[in-house]
């Protein structure tokens, strides 16, 4: 199918479907290619919120936990054993990721503005967080991408790992930019850090390229490329957010540098992660870019990945900005939705759960995604379903709902969402549904 949509491309869009349909739905029903959207929508909204005010307390408590180990100001990924690793992971996840730190970090000072938590636990918090930060920068911009740390001797995991990893430098300024908003007091130290990381994702190596164009590991720490759609999306969304920051201090040069590594070196990173699904009904959404994808993305059949989710949730900017638009689609785009669709059909045949909702038993609403459609880890028979991925998909949903209170869909989008979630005739596109 990829092949006669590529080779084809200068035919029209009906001419693609009559082609499409005529050459290849024979073989489609052959090999049992045409797949179930499994996604079911709660019949009415609920009632009350999904979790009380005592379990996010709760949840918040086993969450900060995680916090400031031995007041080291790092941040575990999980303390508790992995029996079911065995032998293939030392020590298990008791080690600092950059990337985890950082979006937990960021979580953790949004929730507190959410929820009210003590601003002086809080601070206190944070403020060993920047002593970890200033430490592992001392260590050089030789190991600013490396992902995994140890927490008791503050130096880089030892052993074999899938290095480098470039997303942990952009997620790590965000949250320092994020916290600098909120305690002014700490702007300019903490501008002094994301810089650092912000200069280094520019700066240029040996050979003239930008090091946010290295060869990376995938946030899966499985497929390498220069070019996924999750470190773009929150490469430029860091990256609007530095130019923001640089023009609010008067330090015109820095906002220009970073403007241009964008333009220059970023681009559309929505464009090139784009392909159209099987009957051309639109456009969807990939990990990988869609030409000059490497063995690794191909292996693993990375047009189907979670990491896209994460990066809709993640990849665009938190506050306004004066430069260029993210080319991250809003929520509520065309495209979103038809990535929704795609990946809700994907899941759907990939797992018993799902399929066994499809066939009305234990029906529950919802769908429940996984990391990818060749994903083999943890399971004899390929894969598992993820909280972490089917969480982030109901934060995409809340913030479509966000949006579209803001600005309606259009009339494009509202099929799509509506194909995308199996709406019915009542399904208009609101905050609501």
């Amino acid at each position: 199918a990829f092949q006669v949509q590529t080779s084809c491309s200068s035919l029209g869009t009906a001419a693609m479907r009559l082609i499409t349909f005529w050459v290849l739905a024979p073989l489609a029903l052959a090999e049992g290619w045409f797949q179930h959207n499994c996604f079911e929508l709660l019949k009415e909204p609920l009632s009350d919120a999904p979790f009380t005010k005592a379990e996010i307390h709760r949840l918040l408590q086993h969450f900060s936990q995680n916090f400031d180990v031995n007041r080291t100001g790092a941040i575990i990924a999980s303390p508790g054993a992995t029996p079911a690793l065995g032998p293939t992971l030392p020590g298990g996840y008791r080690y600092h990721w950059i990337r985890d730190g950082a979006l937990s970090m960021s979580a953790f000072l949004h929730a507190a503005d959410l929820y009210a938590l003590p601003a002086s636990e809080m601070e206190i918090t944070f403020l060993q967080y920047v002593d970890w930060v200033e430490l592992l920068h001392e260590r050089g911009s030789s190991t600013i991408d490396e992902p995994k740390w140890n927490i008791q001797k503050a130096e880089p995991y030892a052993l074999g790992w899938c290095r480098p990893q470039t997303d942990g430098p952009p997620l790590r300024a965000r949250s320092l930019m994020q916290a600098g908003r909120l305690w002014r007091k700490y702007a300019g130290k903490l501008w002094d850090l994301a810089k650092k990381d912000l200069d280094w994702l520019i700066a240029k190596q040996k050979d003239g390229t930008r090091n946010l164009n290295k060869v990376t590991c995938d946030l899966w720490e499985e497929t390498t490329s220069n070019d996924f759609f999750w470190n773009k999306a929150v490469m430029e969304a860091a990256l609007l957010e530095g130019i923001q920051h640089s023009q609010e201090v008067g330090d015109a040069t820095r906002a220009q540098a970073y403007l241009d590594a964008l333009q220059e070196d970023v681009g559309d990173v929505t464009q090139r992660h784009q392909i159209w699904s099987f009957f051309f009904t639109g456009k969807y959404l990939t990990e990988c870019p869609t030409t000059g994808a490497g063995a690794s993305c191909k292996k693993y059949r990375k047009e189907i990945d979670g990491a896209v989710i994460l990066g809709l949730v993640h990849g665009r900017t938190m506050i306004p900005t004066n430069a260029s638009h993210s080319s991250v689609p809003l929520p509520t785009d065309l495209r979103v939705a038809e990535t929704v669709k795609e990946y809700n059909k994907e899941f759907c045949s990939l797992y018993a759960v799902n399929r066994a909702e499809s066939q009305g038993k234990n029906q529950l609403p919802g769908v429940l995604y996984g990391r990818y459609a060749a994903d083999g880890y943890g399971a004899k028979d390929g894969g598992n379903p993820w909280v972490l991925i089917t969480a982030a998909l109901a934060n995409l949903l809340y913030q479509a709902a966000e949006t579209s209170s803001a600005t309606p869909l259009t009339h494009q989008e509202l099929a799509a969402w509506k194909a995308a979630l199996n709406g019915g005739s009542g399904f208009n596109g609101s905050p609501r549904d």
